[in-house]
């Protein structure tokens, strides 16, 4: 361990700007736990209160990242200071807090004990414990001002229910009892007040109040005691109790004759009991205390026959050598059969009239979907019949064109023509024309590629003096190669959709548009299907139409790679964070330049096949993913952002020595997305002062000023 490394048992707060209403997480110091050389490893390790004596007094706050926050959580917390700057990570050293009885709390103790019977049911039923149990804790069963008594849960001995947020003590577990000194805990009321003293203009959300043993390790235990429902437990020491009661010799051997054949003798209830309430083995008040208990449970007779309990022999012993209960709980039990019968016969006739209608129902939905598949057999032979007319027709067509001495045209029909009347759906017009006179261009690496598409790029005014051609296209190509989809926005976006397309293909895509508040996903798939171009492009699909009919294309179509189109920017503020990871964002109104002449756009194809991929791949790979992970850390950007990025930059990143430059390509796009969707301040402080952050202060400055 370094000499400065420090361990401390803190509440996570959340402080609100009361101006600007952003909040923030920090770690409020409760106590210090000294690891130094004398005890270190040591099972006596013991908690010091946070206060003007404690190493480093001067922080009574330690900043933590907002990722790791959960509210009034408290923990032992591993921190540091490099600079001015401290960090902080979560222990995995253990402590006892202590826990009070529902209602009952450490500001409001009183002397008291908690009865045993209901020691017994708080255990086996279940005690609060929000979130996850990471450390042991001591359920206080009984309380003064001095000491408390308690019993030592952990993880051994309990099993957590998430859904319930409670532990349980599983029947015939042996669960320990200590006394703790109120000397030997450490309270967090003076330090959490202090704290909210302290912060003006700010708002705290409330701080629990909590109690923690101040050591680490408990010491020698009381008693033992077997969890287990109080009736066994009563029968362990009933030959003591019974017999100092007035019950008749005949009440008396019926009892005895029920708890004899239902319960092994143990000694280790009797003795909890003397050290719990601090009896002599001997004493008559144990005795009657056991009286007291017992007829205290005859008074819940009348539950336990309506419900079948475990006590059922018991039941019928007493009623049977009792004459006056016996019509008693005959008539009750017989009326209460009666009722339970009508009640099951009232279920059971709603249950075959629901029945019925789920038949009907089934045959309905057989029937329409008879009649729907007639109707999609006949559209399909229709469109069959159509589709062969129409070629049928081109070819006459061309046959007519050679009679008539004209070169022949080259058509190349879509399949989706045939398709076009889907309400909502339309298919536009191309604004490229096919250059058949120009050569296709081959290229068959990430440079030819790229160099390509950025001088068609540079034909429509996207220039490369800043190098933004230049870095847009990089991502293309790395987005093409990883077949991520595309999001290009402004007025030029269908222009440049179709250019990456014939750039990188030499095809000029179709593009799709779709009304707002389409949502007919089937026909957009059949669309898409019967287009022979390898991109696709959806013109102002993203923010009108619904989510699940545009997301997941690419995965529904591999072999296809598509590009969405946007023409107002301000659309991408209304969306949610996470929509960034399905798309690379290009934002082509900042970098363009209306051209002085008319556009020549060369077609290209690249052939992926013959990209080489470097030998130290894999070292690449971890030295983006290693820098882009520190730069995005805070970000709240999704991780699938993170993930669709690295496949990007893989693919353009030849050496270790252009790590740097592939990931600051990427800058230009996250600063449009802190314009649509603004990151924390917290974000944003850690870019400018974490020096461990490669390109941290540059990215902090396009954000301030947003000059990129």
């Amino acid at each position: 361990m370094e000499e400065n490394t420090y361990y401390s048992l803190c509440i996570t707060v959340e402080t609100k700007n009361q101006k600007t209403g952003n909040s923030y997480w920090k770690l409020l110091r409760i106590a210090d736990l000294p690891m130094n050389e004398e005890n270190k490893g040591s099972k006596q390790k013991t908690f010091l209160p946070y206060g003007p004596e404690s190493d480093v007094p001067q922080h009574p706050e330690l900043s933590m990242a907002p990722n790791n926050a959960r509210p009034n959580e408290l923990r032992i917390w591993e921190w540091w200071i490099e600079g001015e700057k401290i960090f902080s990570e979560p222990s995995n050293e253990t402590f006892y807090e202590l826990i009070f009885p529902e209602n009952i709390g450490p500001e409001n103790i009183s002397t008291n004990k908690l009865p045993v019977p209901s020691i017994l049911d708080k255990l086996l039923n279940g005690l609060p414990r929000s979130g996850e149990q990471l450390n042991p804790f001591l359920f206080v069963i009984s309380w003064s001002n001095e000491e408390y008594i308690c019993i030592e849960i952990t993880k051994e001995n309990s099993r957590y229910i998430s859904q319930e947020n409670i532990v349980k003590i599983p029947e015939g577990t042996i669960v320990k009892l200590y006394r703790i000194s109120a000397a030997d805990c450490i309270d967090s009321l003076n330090i959490s007040q202090s704290f909210e003293r302290k912060q003006k203009n700010q708002t705290v959300s409330p701080i629990t109040r909590r109690r923690i043993y101040k050591r680490i390790r408990l010491r020698d235990s009381l008693a033992e005691l077997k969890v287990q429902s109080f009736d066994k437990c009563l029968a362990e020491y009933l030959n003591q109790a019974l017999f100092a009661s007035k019950y008749t010799a005949g009440q008396k051997q019926i009892i005895t004759n029920f708890f004899i054949s239902e319960t092994n003798t143990d000694d280790s209830f009797p003795v909890f009991l003397q050290r719990y309430y601090n009896y002599s083995e001997t004493s008559s008040e144990l005795t009657d205390l056991f009286v007291k208990w017992y007829n205290e449970r005859r008074a819940t007779l009348d539950e336990f026959a309506s419900t079948g309990n475990k006590m059922e022999k018991f039941l019928t012993a007493l009623v049977e050598g009792t004459p006056e209960l016996r019509k008693k709980y005959c008539d009750y039990i017989q009326k209460d059969l009666i009722e339970e019968k009508m009640k099951i016969s009232k279920e059971i006739e709603i249950l075959e009239t629901e029945k019925l209608q789920l038949l009907q129902n089934i045959e309905l939905s057989r029937e329409q979907m008879r009649v729907l598949e007639e109707k999609e057999t006949k559209l399909n032979e229709h469109n069959t019949k159509i589709s062969s007319e129409i070629f049928n027709k081109l070819d006459a067509f061309r046959e007519m064109l050679t009679l008539l001495g004209h070169t022949e045209t080259k058509i190349t029909p879509s399949l989706s023509n045939v398709q076009r009347d889907v309400p909502g759906l339309t298919l536009k017009t191309s604004l490229l024309s096919q250059n058949d006179d120009k050569e296709i261009e081959n290229l068959t690496s990430c440079e030819e590629s790229v160099g390509h598409l950025c001088d068609n790029l540079e034909e429509i005014g996207i220039t490369s003096s800043t190098n933004n051609a230049t870095d847009i296209s990089h991502l293309v190509v790395g987005s093409h190669l990883s077949h991520l989809p595309i999001l290009v926005i402004g007025s030029q976006a269908r222009k440049a959709a179709e250019i990456i397309s014939y750039s990188l293909t030499a095809e000029i895509p179709e593009t799709i548009c779709l009304s707002a508040g389409f949502s007919d996903y089937t026909s957009l798939n059949h669309v898409i299907r019967d287009i022979t171009t390898e991109y696709v492009i959806l013109d102002n699909v993203v923010g009108s139409t619904e989510e699940y009919c545009y997301l997941h294309l690419s995965e529904e179509f591999p072999e296809k790679r598509f590009i969405y189109t946007l023409e107002f920017v301000e659309t991408l503020a209304l969306m949610p964070m996470g929509i960034y990871g399905h798309f690379l964002i290009i934002n082509t109104e900042k970098y363009l330049q209306y051209p002085s002449h008319a556009p020549i756009i060369l077609p290209g194809q690249t052939n992926c096949q013959d990209f080489i991929t470097d030998k130290d791949d894999k070292i690449i790979q971890k030295k983006l993913q290693s820098e882009l992970g520190k730069l995005l850390q805070g970000s709240l950007l999704p991780q699938r952002y993170l993930v669709t990025r690295l496949g990007i930059l893989q693919n353009i990143t030849a050496t270790m020595d252009d790590v740097d430059k592939s990931i600051e390509m990427l800058l230009a796009e996250l600063v449009d997305i802190g314009n649509f969707r603004p990151y924390p301040e917290e974000y944003i402080d850690m870019l400018q002062t974490n020096g461990t952050i490669k390109l941290g202060k540059t990215f902090a400055r396009y954000l301030t000023e947003n000059e990129i």
